[in-house]
């Protein structure tokens, strides 16, 4: 599998589409791992509020999707949902966990009705297989008054437990990068 952002300007919806054909005919990968919503990447109709300077729109979301099953590749769409998440904290500061404002609090009850939501508009519009819940990199855990005192290893698995189970019902498999169970555990 191959992960295309939008990252830095240069992704942008006419860049990507053109190089989800590349990478389909000339290099022959047949999975693409595309999105990254919680870091500003991906437009939400349900959360403006989640936006950077490198966001595609719906639309060219939408094109993207498209052009990757045009090719008939199989899609991961990933959705960080506990680190890389500094957009959403940008919008939404009393949800970050502390220490380096980049990851949400897995035990904030608003949190889980956002992802929740996010999931959902994600599944209404590709009808993914999978997603890719993210969970890399997430060093910061533990920090704020609703965590404080749990270790890491256990909220990661909470959260990750969650994740699932919320996505198992509506018949999306989840993945996760895995470096925060190698070193939390």
């Amino acid at each position: 599998a191959l992960q295309i952002l939008s990252a830095g300007g240069l992704g942008r919806g006419d860049y990507l589409k053109r190089a989800v054909g590349r990478l389909a005919s000339r290099y022959k990968y047949n999975w693409i791992v595309f999105g990254e919503g919680n870091s500003g990447t991906m437009e939400y109709q349900s959360y403006p509020e989640v936006t950077s300077a490198h966001i595609l729109s719906i639309p060219e979301t939408d094109a993207v999707v498209n052009e990757i099953r045009k090719y008939k590749l199989q899609l991961i769409l990933e959705n960080q949902c506990l680190g890389h998440s500094e957009n959403t904290i940008k919008a939404h500061p009393d949800w970050a966990e502390g220490g380096d404002n980049t990851s949400l609090c897995p035990r904030h009850p608003q949190v889980k009705k956002f992802l929740a939501g996010q999931f959902d508009e994600l599944i209404r519009r590709y009808q993914p297989r999978y997603i890719l819940i993210g969970g890399d990199e997430v060093y910061s855990l533990g920090r704020n008054s609703l965590c404080k005192g749990i270790s890491p290893a256990e909220l990661i698995a909470e959260h990750v437990n969650w994740c699932h189970d919320y996505l198992k019902k509506k018949n999306v498999e989840t993945i996760i990068w895995h470096d925060m169970f190698l070193e939390s555990g």
